[in-house]
């Protein structure tokens, strides 16, 4: 769960040149987690984001490259199909402890809420279509927060 004043978002990548794709990749590691080759995620403060986005854009050719920023839902939600990743019983609370810039006294073994599933398919829909309606279309390239 995020702490007071970070929020959760996803930084996701077009890179067309190699050398531009491993320099953004390595900046934002630094700062997030990245889960595949071209998206990271990560809690920022206010002034954190602005950090990450004043990194993209010193490192991106807007002409040639995309680079998205999306907000997720705080509490955030969660829909599985098919068979579990974990055992029954055990779920994922959140980054490690070395992610979220340490512990502190009290927070150390707490796990955060889990919503139910019959709560998440309710919620996102509605917070789909509140990121699709501030989703641009077309071919625009350069760097985009949702």
């Amino acid at each position: 769960m995020a702490e007071a004043g970070r929020r959760p978002f996803l930084v996701a990548y077009d890179i067309r040149s190699a050398k531009r794709w491993r320099r953004l990749f390595r900046g934002l590691k630094r700062v997030a987690i990245p889960i595949q080759y071209s998206l990271f995620y990560g809690e920022f403060t206010a002034a954190g984001l602005a950090k990450v986005v004043a990194l993209v854009e010193e490192v991106i050719d807007p002409r040639a490259d995309d680079v998205r920023i999306y907000p997720l839902p705080k509490g955030g939600w969660q829909a599985r199909i098919g068979r579990p990743v974990l055992p029954e019983g055990i779920g994922f609370t959140g980054p490690p402890a070395a992610f979220r810039g340490g512990v502190r006294g009290g927070e150390q073994g707490r796990a955060a809420p889990t919503p139910s599933p019959a709560a998440a398919p309710a919620a996102r829909p509605r917070e789909a279509r509140a990121i699709e309606a501030r989703a641009q279309t077309g071919q625009r390239r350069g760097i985009r927060l949702f």
